[in-house]
């Protein structure tokens, strides 16, 4: 409804203005429909520039495919897209921001325990986690299904699985005793050829091929 406007007639007494009965209906029907919208989004098409503090007690829709809201500080406790639909969301609290996608809890940074935890799929769900490399190959990929790490690798067959060169300063193992067959494998031994206290360890280099 427009606002409707009291005509109070060209000058006192001058029965041009609308009868008393009229005005208040009209009063009463602008009234209505303000306390109406407050429990109704607000839409607005176009900018508005606001300096100092909007303070909205609901929600906030941004409409279209282009809706931004831009500001110096948003306090709120859920970002959730598209509205009113629960699956979708970013969530804060006091002292942890928790990602949501599709029901699923993906990441969680939680302040509140000693020391402060960013832990990838908080509720042990079947999520896999990966980090590719500027060309694209998978870097990093954690099985959450099999619980293995592989690197450069998607599908780890141990619970580290490098395909690739590995290089360590140290090497502190416990392998099962037996003939290496591969260049540079670490083995356990009997012997005492190296001295020292049981169990002994060595490094074989072989020759393939």
């Amino acid at each position: 409804m427009a606002q409707q406007n009291i005509n109070t007639g060209s000058s006192a007494n001058s029965n041009t203005g609308d009868p008393l009965r009229t005005c208040f209906i009209k009063t009463e029907e602008n009234f209505t429909e303000l306390y109406g919208s407050l429990n109704t989004p607000f839409l607005f098409t176009g900018s508005a520039q606001i300096t100092g503090s909007l303070g909205i007690t609901g929600s906030m829709i941004l409409e279209g495919t282009d809706g931004i809201l831009t500001a110096n500080e948003i306090f709120t406790t859920k970002v959730q897209t598209p509205f009113n639909n629960d699956t979708s969301n970013i969530e804060l609290t006091s002292n942890s921001i928790t990602l949501t996608a599709n029901s699923i809890e993906f990441l969680k940074l939680d302040g509140s325990t000693s020391p402060s935890t960013i832990t990838i799929n908080p509720n042990n769900q079947n999520i896999d986690f990966r980090a590719q490399g500027q060309s694209g190959i998978v870097i990093l990929h954690v099985d959450a299904g099999t619980d293995k790490v592989g690197i450069r690798t998607t599908s780890p067959q141990k619970d580290l699985h490098v395909n690739g060169d590995i290089q360590a300063t140290e090497y502190y193992g416990n392998i099962t005793e037996g003939d290496p067959s591969v260049s540079g494998q670490f083995f356990q031994t009997s012997s005492e050829a190296l001295g020292g206290t049981s169990p002994y360890y060595q490094i074989v280099c072989v020759s393939q091929g």
